[in-house]
């Protein structure tokens, strides 16, 4: 068909050199292009390659920011849980629970001394905690002699260091009832006899955050 349409036979070498020399001119363009185009791929694909990898790092340490910020928020909602419920124990009244009353009556059980027992009546809550102290000292078998006080001379559960006294108040702080020597009480009542006081509850220790 071609054949007919192109006489090739009847060509001149000159046209068939210049159809020669434009063919070539044309298959080294399409090489030509399709290396650039080749290049111009493999560029691009590094390029968004390389943006690609920066938008994952710059997505990695935005999470590890995120990440961070949690856990300091997390650590802090901790520290004002703890906080919270430290104060919220030191404000509540004061107490004797069974275990520590059944310690306390098991230690001091057998020793049969005499007691003066001070207590501050004017504050509410340290007549109710000198009400079940006193009840479960009466049940070790200490003779407790009550002596009521406007104002004590201190805050606090204090011991005379005399007699049974320092059996008393190691066995009120191994109990895990605070309580400390009592000042000006280190012999003891007038007659000898050992002295508890029961001040008012110290007040609680706050803490402030420097953050």
């Amino acid at each position: 068909m071609w054949h007919e349409i192109w006489n090739w036979d009847s060509l001149s070498s000159q046209t068939a050199e210049r159809i020669s020399t434009v063919a070539n001119a044309a298959l080294l363009t399409s090489l030509l292009v399709g290396v650039v185009a080749t290049y111009a791929i493999i560029v691009s694909a590094n390029t968004k390659e390389r943006f690609l990898r920066a938008e994952l790092s710059a997505a990695d340490e935005r999470a590890s920011m995120a990440n961070e910020a949690a856990a300091r928020l997390a650590k802090e909602a901790e520290e004002a849980r703890l906080e919270t419920e430290r104060i919220k124990k030191e404000l509540a009244w004061r107490t004797v629970l069974q275990s520590q009353g059944d310690f306390i009556v098991e230690r001091l059980k057998g020793l049969n001394a005499q007691v003066w027992f001070q207590v501050v009546t004017s504050d509410a809550e340290t007549r109710a905690f000198a009400s079940v102290l006193g009840g479960v000292l009466q049940a070790a078998g200490l003779d407790l002699q009550l002596t009521e006080m406007l104002n004590g001379p201190d805050a606090g559960l204090q011991v005379s260091t005399n007699g049974v006294g320092p059996a008393i108040l190691a066995t009120l702080i191994e109990a895990g009832i605070p309580a400390r020597p009592a000042n000006g009480y280190e012999t003891g009542s007038a007659t000898g006899q050992v002295v508890i006081i029961v001040g008012t509850k110290p007040p609680p220790t706050l803490s402030f955050s420097t953050r």
